[in-house]
């Protein structure tokens, strides 16, 4: 708290903007009327998605000498069509894969991509049950943003079987679907020559202000536990294991939609 108290006296003056420079705002006629650590959750996703299928398909031959007028391949007899080029359309079923990945962070309260994979880099402490948020000094913000409802948007922005005939394996994997929480220390600043307040945020891993907007969140009654944090139901949760039969029919409900 000292080291984030040092950083937000040096951030007092550009906190009031224009009119600070304006009015030639010093920091001496600033106070710090409140101070608040807070910790933010926001989400880790890494997932894969695989499919194998088939589609019926039918591709033009060109390459056809003058001189022939049929061709057959596998017993099946195939006539030139006399176009320019000449030509032979041969029918078949293409054996296709489809693949696709995401590492991607939300923040857990807006549920808004951002790029803060930099935090997962720092030394951190593992969460081993409820009881280890009750031991910490500062305010942890449950997350309004369900684990559910992103994974599920996750998967549907991943590649997709294009125009599918047969689906013989669709493979849904979460390699990562982690929580973390980052500290944010928010001041309130009292301009009272001007009547004027201010409210700052600073990064408590590097120390850098935090340009949002934020404001003072109230004190947090909901306990925030492990069922809050983890919310995947029992269908999600089969949904998301590779090789299921879950997987398959939202393949399947997906390709209908479309």
């Amino acid at each position: 708290m000292n080291q984030a108290l040092s950083n937000a006296g040096s951030i007092m003056v550009s906190s009031f903007g224009l009119e600070g420079m304006i009015y030639r705002l010093k920091a001496e006629e600033i106070k710090i009327t409140k101070n608040q650590l807070y910790y933010e959750p926001f989400w880790h996703i890494d997932c894969d998605i695989r499919y194998e299928y088939d589609r019926v398909c039918s591709h033009d031959v060109t390459t056809i000498a003058p001189e022939v007028h049929h061709l057959t391949i596998d017993n099946n007899d195939y006539a030139v069509v006399e176009s320019n080029p000449r030509k032979v359309t041969v029918s078949g079923i293409e054996h296709c894969t489809t693949s696709g990945s995401k590492d991607i962070i939300f923040d857990a309260e807006h549920g808004q991509e951002q790029d803060w994979k930099k935090y997962i880099g720092y030394q951190k402490e593992t969460v081993v049950d409820d009881s280890s948020f009750i031991d910490k000094d500062g305010i942890f913000l449950p997350p309004k943003i369900s684990s559910n409802a992103l994974v599920h948007n996750v998967f549907l922005s991943l590649p997709r079987p294009i125009k599918a005939d047969k689906i013989h394996e669709g493979m849904l994997n979460i390699k990562k679907l982690d929580l973390y929480f980052r500290p944010v220390y928010v001041f309130e600043y009292r301009w009272e020559r001007r009547n004027k307040t201010a409210v700052a945020a600073l990064d408590g891993i590097t120390g850098k202000e935090i340009s949002n907007g934020v404001t003072f969140h109230e004190k947090v009654k909901k306990i925030v536990t492990s069922d809050l944090l983890f919310d995947v139901s029992a269908e999600a949760a089969n949904l998301i294991v590779p090789g299921s039969s879950i997987a398959f029919k939202f393949i399947k409900a997906y390709n209908d939609q479309q």
